[in-house]
C-alpha cells in the first residue's frame, strides 16, 4: 500500500447531504435548474463509461424530489 496512488472521489465518503432542507426562496431557485436531468445524465455515464461516479450520483438521486442548492453544487462537482 506504500507505493498506490490516491484516488480522488467526487463525493467525499463523510458527505452528510440529507440534512439540507431547501426554504421556499431556494425551492423557487431550484425550480429552474435542472437538477434531475443532470441527475440522470450522470446515472448513464456511471452506468456506460465512468462507474467511479456511481456512488456519488446514485446518492444524489435520492434527493430528487426536493433538492438543496448544495445538491446542485455536489451533482456539478461529480463530473469535473
Amino acid at each position: 500500500m506504500e507505493e498506490c496512488n490516491p484516488v480522488r472521489t467526487p463525493l467525499s465518503p463523510g458527505s452528510d447531504l440529507s440534512s439540507l432542507v431547501p426554504t421556499p426562496s431556494q425551492q423557487e431557485e431550484m425550480h429552474f435548474i435542472p437538477y434531475l436531468a443532470a441527475v440522470g445524465s450522470l446515472q448513464y455515464l456511471a452506468t456506460m463509461t465512468q462507474p467511479d461516479i456511481a456512488y456519488a450520483v446514485s446518492y444524489l438521486g435520492c434527493f430528487n424530489h426536493n433538492p438543496h442548492p448544495e445538491h446542485w453544487t455536489a451533482s456539478i462537482y461529480s463530473i469535473t
